[in-house]
C-alpha cells in the first residue's frame, strides 16, 4: 500500500510543477509556491532539477539551490552545472567554478562553457580559450561562438572561420546565439560594431542540454570542422586543464 502511494506521489510530481507554473504565469505567486512545496517531497531526481527550474522562475533561489543539490546527489549531472551557474549568479564564484570545473570533467559540454566564461570574466582568455575549445568540441553552439570571437582576435582565423561556420548552421536550434553571431560576422569582415570580447552570456537561469552533434558528424548543415594550427597547439600543450586559484580556495575549504 505504502509503495503504490510513494509511485502515485512520483507520478504527480510533473502535474503539480506545471499547475505551479500556470499559477506562476497568471500572477499567483504563493499559489505556485504551495505546489512546488508539493511537488518538493519527490525523491525523484530529474524532477528535483524541473523543480529547481520552477523555483528560480519563482524567484525563490534558496529552494532552487537545494532541489540542485538533491539532484545533483542523485547523480544528475545537468543539475551540477545548474547549480554552478546559480551560485555564480549569487556572487559565489569560488565554489561556482568549483562545482562547474566537477561537471566539466565529467564530459558536460554547457558546464566547459560556464568555466570558460568565468575565465573571461576573470581576464584569463587563454584559459578561457581552452574550456571554450572542450565545449565546441562537444557540439556546443555558444562555446563556439565564444571561440571563434576570441580566435577572431588572433592568428588563428582560419579556426574562427570554421567555428563561425558551425555555429551559423545551428542558429534555428539555439535562437539566442543570433546576436553573438551577427557581431563574430562583423568582426570576421573587419567591420567590427564594438567590443570583441568572448563569452557568450549565459541565459536566465539554467543553462538547456547541449543542441547537435559533435562538429562534423552527421551535421548536413556545416563542413567538418577541419582542425588547423590552434587546434593542434592545444593537442601538442597536452589535455590538463588551467588552474584557478578560486576553485582550488573553493575545494580545500570544502565546499561540495
Amino acid at each position: 500500500m505504502f509503495r503504490g502511494r510513494s509511485r502515485q506521489a512520483a507520478s504527480d510530481t510533473p502535474a503539480l510543477i506545471s499547475s505551479g507554473l500556470a499559477l506562476l504565469r497568471a500572477g499567483d505567486r504563493p499559489g505556485a509556491l504551495k505546489q512546488f512545496a508539493k511537488a518538493a517531497k519527490t525523491g525523484d531526481a530529474l524532477s528535483l532539477r524541473s523543480l529547481g527550474s520552477a523555483y528560480l522562475q519563482a524567484g525563490d533561489t534558496v529552494q532552487a539551490e537545494q532541489c540542485f543539490r538533491r539532484a545533483m546527489a542523485a547523480g544528475v549531472l545537468d543539475a551540477q552545472n545548474d547549480l554552478g551557474v546559480l551560485l555564480k549568479q549569487t556572487g559565489r564564484l569560488g565554489e561556482a567554478e568549483f562545482v562547474l570545473r566537477q561537471a566539466a570533467d565529467a564530459g558536460d559540454p554547457n558546464a566547459m562553457n560556464n568555466v570558460g566564461n568565468i575565465f573571461s570574466e576573470r581576464g584569463d582568455l587563454q584559459g578561457a580559450a581552452w574550456f571554450w575549445h572542450q565545449a565546441a568540441l562537444a557540439g556546443l553552439p555558444r562555446a563556439m561562438c565564444s571561440l571563434a570571437t576570441y580566435l577572431a582576435g588572433t592568428e588563428y582565423q582560419a579556426d574562427a572561420r570554421q567555428w563561425y561556420e558551425l555555429a551559423l548552421a545551428k542558429v534555428d536550434e539555439v535562437p539566442d546565439i543570433r546576436q553573438q553571431l551577427e557581431n563574430l560576422n562583423a568582426i570576421l569582415n573587419g567591420s567590427s560594431p564594438g567590443s570583441s570580447r568572448a563569452g557568450a552570456p549565459e541565459p536566465s537561469g539554467p543553462m538547456p542540454p547541449a543542441v547537435g552533434p559533435t562538429p562534423g558528424a552527421s551535421d548536413p548543415g556545416a563542413a567538418p570542422y577541419q582542425p588547423t594550427m590552434f587546434h593542434r597547439a592545444f593537442r601538442d600543450a597536452g589535455e590538463k586543464a588551467p588552474s584557478s586559484p578560486a576553485a582550488a580556495q573553493a575545494a580545500t575549504s570544502g565546499n561540495p
